[in-house]
């Protein structure tokens, strides 16, 4: 007696649409992070209703609530901030200095920072905040 035996059929995982979605969303993060500009340091900046964007050359100097200095990402002290300034403005007098303080900062400690950048020969400088909006 024959007896006939019905065929297996095989499993297969197609990974292709897999492969393509992944792609995307890879393409998706990598595109959006660029357009996310986030600093390193954990600072909450004032709000004004007259803010502008500076596009040049720049100096930064982040001043976080702790009163912890960076000089364009590198910690600096109170002592060495006007040694670093003199030597980087010496270079370039036109640069412009871009003072980010959080917005809880004693304002005595803030003009010292001022003071310091203006007698370091910084001609240009600026306080940055966030734009406020009108509602």
């Amino acid at each position: 007696m024959l007896i006939e035996r019905k065929k297996s059929r095989s499993v297969e995982m197609v990974f292709f649409p897999l492969v393509d979605i992944v792609l995307l969303l890879v393409i998706f993060f990598m595109l959006t992070s660029k357009f996310i500009t986030q600093t390193a340091h954990n600072i909450d900046l004032p709000k004004s209703r007259t803010a502008t964007v500076l596009e040049d050359k720049k100096i930064t100097i982040y001043i976080t609530k702790d009163h912890d200095m960076f000089l364009n990402d590198s910690p600096v002290t109170m002592d060495a901030l006007p040694g670093e300034l003199t030597r980087i403005l010496g270079a370039d007098p036109d640069k412009i200095v871009i003072l980010k303080a959080d917005s809880v900062t004693e304002l005595g400690y803030t003009v010292g920072i001022v003071d310091i950048v203006r007698e370091c020969g910084g001609k240009r400088l600026t306080i940055t905040t966030e734009k406020q909006s009108y509602e």
